[in-house]
């Protein structure tokens, strides 16, 4: 495993064997016109005769550069070293993964924080550490109101209100706490 890039995940988007050889075909083509245009000093074809190295060399030059760059584009891309973007659908599928996961961890870490809180003033322990659980508490609460799990409209804009409402109040009362 090369350590520069993460593991990748068993949804991700894998390339096809299909679109590797047609990189693969294009590639080869693309080096073929490379090649012959190198070689002849010409890639005009009929009786136009603009990319001809002898008549316009900056052309002729710039097509070469241009089949260079689309030639190793074609074979990175069919080796997999260029990976074509990820369709729109997986990409939604990833952020409603990750917010579900976010609002799942900033739940618990409410529970956490409220179930150390109730423990500490059922043992009738007043002090700052117990006062801080119970804020973090409810801040942690406002932050799972927020990923976009729900649809757009007025319940997912209120859950935000209250949910930023919340996290300020919290963000205040730990900051005030003695």
């Amino acid at each position: 495993m090369d350590a520069r890039r993460p593991p990748m995940s068993n949804d991700e988007p894998q390339m096809t064997t299909g679109s590797k050889i047609a990189a693969g075909v294009i590639a080869t083509a693309l080096c073929a016109i490379l090649l012959t245009g190198l070689v002849t000093g010409d890639l005009s074809h009929g009786r136009y005769t603009y990319f001809n190295r002898a008549t316009d060399p900056l052309f002729f030059w710039a097509y070469i550069g241009l089949f260079s760059v689309g030639a190793v584009s074609a074979a990175l891309f069919a080796l997999g070293r260029i990976k074509p973007p990820p369709p729109a659908e997986y990409v939604a599928h990833v952020r409603r993964q990750t917010a579900t996961r976010f609002a799942f961890l900033a739940l618990l870490g409410a529970a956490g924080s409220g179930y150390f809180w109730i423990s500490e003033r059922l043992d009738n322990s007043q002090n700052v550490v117990a006062g801080m659980a119970g804020w973090l508490a409810l801040g942690l609460l406002g932050l799972a109101a927020w990923p976009p799990v729900l649809p757009p409209g007025r319940a997912r804009t209120a859950l935000r209100a209250l949910g930023t409402a919340a996290a300020v109040v919290a963000a205040t009362m730990i900051y005030r706490l003695e």
